[in-house]
């Protein structure tokens, strides 16, 4: 890893720390290329047709995948505490607003902040996530990316990293390499605040959010006190396992929070499904080819999303297939299901340093507090994370979902149904989940218009 050759006072200066959840991915930031983490090798989806050595590619492509999600028993242990706290805390009090989030980036980028930081500022983190110690938390957030990682040409999940660090700071060579081996952590190094410099970043964040978020991307700059960027991403995408027709896809009324909106409504008549509900809502799954699926949980008339999301219902339900390999929920039935969903394309830009001072991460926002010592343990002046924000668009339609999410830290469900068929169409305010392959969170989101 290249480290630089000189120590600068960083006086008041803050360290920023920038996570984001995508579609696509793969950048190349030029000369300013330290190190690059080495991915798994994911040879390229077979498809379904028969032709000369069909079967050979998909058996090589059906064993890296083995591999990849063969991690040790109890890598997700603990994390429903987590994604339960974190969901509860950010998805809340949307004031008839559509909402969208990405539980797992933010996990992902606060499991590495940790790595940077020690004292009470790494306990309060630890904490959040359910960790007692670090070789727990390294082990786990490693099995989980390489758990969801997945970029075979048809589908994508990818948990990618980088470091943007200041040519005039020091770092600490032995935390800089346990991000690069056990987080898949690229680095970079050059001027900071530079334009050149400031240009690379936000081509790198389009390229990682395929554009999508091209207008926020075109604001992050990196100022000449910025210690070092730390950037996590989400990269997903995926098809419907059985796609909506566009043919029977029809115009209807959506009851939005600010009043009767025109959506256009996917459908599927009589389909056999499981259905499910609970006290306040039902609930809908829809798998994804290869990169795990989609929770659709529309509450019970007159039940709000933010009354569901009191209870402890919601999380449990999303959460039910997070440490076995099949749903334990009891109140659920197979049986015949006409299935409504609007298409839908939300974006949020939220606020997260107040929400994640409440779950109790304080220490690493205070200049008096905050200990980043194992990242920059030779300088004498503060570092701490100034304000922290998540932006965040996902767009579902008939053949699947696309989702775009970054956050930067400035471094900083319904009664029993019938007995023949159930209706679960989504004419009103609703909730989702977009879950990994091994059951994690990825995106978490309240639909109050659709307009």
């Amino acid at each position: 890893m290249k480290m630089n050759r000189k120590k600068t006072n960083i006086g008041r200066s803050a360290l920023a720390l920038v996570l984001c959840g995508a579609v696509l991915t793969g950048c190349r930031a030029g000369a300013y290329s330290a190190v690059e983490a080495e991915y798994p090798e994911m040879p390229p989806y077979p498809g379904d047709e028969a032709s000369l050595g069909h079967e050979a590619r998909h058996d090589a492509w059906n064993e890296a995948r083995k591999a990849l999600r063969n991690q040790p028993d109890g890598y997700r242990d603990g994390l429903d505490g987590y994604f339960t706290a974190v969901i509860r805390e950010f998805m809340t009090d949307t004031d008839g607003e559509n909402r969208v989030f990405s539980p797992l980036s933010l996990y992902s980028a606060l499991a590495m902040t940790a790595e940077t930081a020690a004292g009470e500022s790494r306990d309060q983190i630890l904490a959040l996530l359910g960790y007692d110690d670090m070789d727990t938390l390294r082990r786990n957030a490693k099995s989980v990316w390489e758990a969801n990682y997945i970029d075979d040409g048809a589908s994508k999940s990818i948990l990618a990293n980088s470091l943007w660090l200041n040519d005039d700071v020091q770092y600490n060579t032995e935390t800089l390499n346990t991000l690069a081996s056990d987080y898949y952590a690229s680095s970079f190094s050059g001027d900071m605040g530079s334009n050149g410099y400031n240009a690379a970043l936000q081509t790198w964040l389009n390229e990682q959010t395929g554009g999508l978020l091209a207008d926020c991307a075109a604001e992050e700059q990196m100022d000449a006190e910025t210690v070092m960027a730390l950037i996590s991403s989400v990269s997903y995408s995926g098809r419907w396992m059985g796609e909506f027709s566009e043919s029977k896809t029809e115009s209807g009324v959506f009851h939005g929070a600010g009043g009767d909106e025109t959506a256009q409504f996917m459908q599927k008549k009589e389909i056999d499904d499981y259905y499910y509900w609970a006290d306040s809502f039902a609930a809908y799954y829809m798998d994804l080819e290869n990169v795990g699926g989609m929770w659709f949980v529309l509450p019970d008339e007159g039940v709000t999303p933010d009354d569901v999301l009191a209870g402890e219902d919601f999380c449990r339900l999303i959460l039910d297939r997070i440490n076995t390999a099949e749903s334990e929920w009891e109140d659920r039935v197979y049986i015949k299901i006409n299935v409504g969903i609007p298409k839908f394309s939300v974006q949020s830009e939220l606020a997260l340093a107040e929400g994640l001072g409440n779950l109790g991460v304080t220490d690493v926002f205070s200049p008096k507090n905050a200990d980043f010592s194992p990242l920059t343990a030779e300088s004498d002046e503060p570092v701490w994370l100034d304000g922290a924000t998540q932006a965040v668009t996902l767009e579902i339609d008939e053949e699947g979902i696309t989702a775009a999410a970054y956050t930067k830290m400035r471094y900083y469900g319904a009664p029993p149904p019938p007995e023949d068929v159930v209706d679960f169409i989504c004419d009103r305010p609703f909730l989702f989940a977009v879950m990994s392959n091994d059951g994690l969170p990825m995106f978490t989101g309240v639909v109050n218009s659709v307009e």
